[in-house]
């Protein structure tokens, strides 16, 4: 190979890999925005990977006002359409509607039936976003100092 192709090629490279990068890092969602009317949002998509349904993750958006849950949304995932809008017929995301994050966190709540690994992770996600908005709101709870 001539010198001159070399180089043409390694800068194509780079510049592909630069692009990838900051094509990935322009993508990340914020976990926590609060809007101009006081509503918090939790995006669960970087703070919930690890909980995976049948296909990969399933992340959820989490909307807070006046300290209680007011919706939770299945955001875009591999999930199977057939399996996970088994999850969404269950009104699994209606759940924690007014609750408190901390009341949330604590929930007990069944996975669905014929959905199991979606249901499951969904669940995972909700909890794991409410114990995120608990350690990063201020109103977690303080323990007491020991004396």
């Amino acid at each position: 190979m001539n010198m001159n192709f070399k180089k043409l090629l390694s800068a194509a490279i780079l510049a592909a890999c630069l692009s990838v990068s900051a094509a990935s890092t322009s993508q990340t969602p914020k976990t926590r925005t609060v809007k101009t009317d006081g509503t918090v949002i939790i995006n669960t998509s970087e703070i919930g990977k690890s909980y995976l349904g049948f296909n990969d993750v399933t992340p959820v958006e989490i909307d807070i006002k006046g300290g209680k849950v007011i919706s939770v949304k299945a955001l875009p995932n591999d999930e199977s359409p057939e399996y996970f809008g088994k999850v969404l017929q269950s009104k699994l995301l209606e759940k924690w509607n007014g609750k408190t994050p901390a009341e949330g966190a604590e929930l007990k709540v069944d996975a669905v039936s014929g959905a199991t690994y979606s249901s499951k992770a969904i669940i995972e996600n909700v909890k794991a976003g409410l114990r995120y908005e608990l350690e990063n709101s201020g109103t977690a709870k303080k323990s007491k100092p020991s004396k």
